[in-house]
């Protein structure tokens, strides 16, 4: 995957599945039957080519519903009965955890630069932004490091700065947690345990695989070096720069190897020694920022909120996808339609510019390409899968 294009403005998805004619029923449940009898309720269709899921049909996010591939409300027979359908389109999101540095440097302006605002108000607007406008696209989490406070006395890498706490559990359309969660949270912690914190996070996207075969990322935003090796729940942790750089490469390189590749943000970080040490958690983590010339930054700079909403936004929008699961199979795999804002989607074999499915099963549909390039930057993007039936060709 490769960073990146325009940022996360995302799609509200509306699945329509037509098929052949529809008899009347229930609200998202209108059933067939075999000798074309009419039914009675709310949710009908009349003729045509199909039934259209009733707004008010079974659904999961507001999608989907029961509808039948068979019979008409004015009559027929069991020969052009493909049998009854149920179908939810729901678009597979990505979920990112964002690990957000809340030690107390932040507090200060970035170093050696002219700006005069602290790190903490260049960033945390930012964040908050881009959390709210992908909340749809994305499932986001957040875990906050150090989980002491100086405030309180704590010494630097002391025992408890890093555990297995998680602030707010990733979850759909959680944003505005995310977002709560965020401004209640005071820069005031101390020490640098990044590495510790990683490993946390890599724990954490680990017992989630279970649930669903989502990717999963990291964003680390942080403002500078690491300091802590081997912190714990019950034991401190060594207190050092050098070795804790080190230290927290290697977790964020144990992270991309395990399949959880890590986003880097930096800000306020001109400082040389800083910009190494960020560079190469960025590298590790195999999603880097443009560093092909020497002289550039291999993590998202932080220093300029305007840049910085749009890196991020940059970041979500490669990080979405333009995959959609069917809950059922086709009943004509080779008859199916798909239209973008009521544009047609050519079907494309060659996953390069259309559709095409994404499993043996034919139950999952990916889009690819200018379309898929379409679907990520609309915040209004419609999708409409068409089912056909062997008599009644939708293509």
């Amino acid at each position: 995957m490769t960073a990146l294009s325009s940022f996360w403005k995302w799609m509200a998805v509306a699945g329509s599945l037509v098929a052949c004619s529809a008899s009347s029923g229930p609200s998202g449940e209108a059933v067939g039957d075999d000798d074309g009898a009419s039914g009675s309720g709310n949710g009908s269709s009349t003729g045509g080519t199909g039934g259209v899921i009733p707004s008010g049909g079974t659904s999961t996010g507001g999608i989907g519903g029961t509808i039948p591939i068979s019979g008409n409300n004015t009559g027929g027979s069991a020969a052009n009965e493909c049998g009854v359908q149920t179908f939810m389109l729901q678009r597979k999101p990505a979920e990112v955890l964002l690990v957000l540095d809340r030690s107390a440097s932040m507090k200060d302006p970035p170093e050696m630069t002219t700006e005069t605002q602290p790190k903490w108000a260049l960033i945390i607007p930012a964040l908050v932004e881009v959390v709210q406008a992908t909340g749809a696209a994305l499932s986001w989490g957040l875990k906050v490091y150090p989980e002491d406070s100086d405030e309180e006395g704590d010494a630097a890498c002391a025992a408890g700065s890093v555990t297995d706490a998680i602030d707010v559990e990733i979850a759909e359309n959680n944003a505005e947690a995310v977002v709560a969660e965020i401004n209640a949270t005071i820069d005031g912690g101390d020490g640098t345990p990044t590495g510790d914190v990683m490993k946390q996070a890599v724990a954490y996207l680990q017992s989630r695989e279970s649930l669903n075969d989502y990717n999963r990322y990291v964003l680390l935003a942080t403002d500078g070096e690491p300091s802590c090796v081997n912190v714990t729940e019950t034991s401190a942790g060594q207190e050092g720069s050098a070795q804790a750089r080190t230290y927290a490469t290697a977790a964020v390189t144990a992270a991309a190897d395990a399949g959880f590749h890590t986003f880097v943000v930096g800000v306020g970080t001109n400082k040389e020694s800083a910009k190494l040490s960020l560079n190469d958690l960025a590298i590790a983590g195999r999603e880097p920022a443009s560093c092909a010339n020497p002289l550039d930054d291999c993590f998202y700079l932080g220093n300029n909120r305007e840049k910085l909403t749009a890196d991020l936004l940059g970041i979500a929008t490669n990080i979405a996808t333009c995959v959609f699961t069917l809950t059922a199979r086709p009943p004509d795999p080779d008859n199916v339609r798909v239209t973008l804002d009521s544009d047609k989607v050519e079907r494309d074999p060659a996953r390069a510019n259309g559709w095409e499915y994404q499993d043996a099963g034919q139950s999952v549909i990916e889009v690819h390409g200018a379309a898929c390039d379409a679907i990520k930057s609309s915040s209004a993007a419609n999708v409409d899968i068409v089912f056909g039936c062997p008599d009644i060709d939708v293509r």
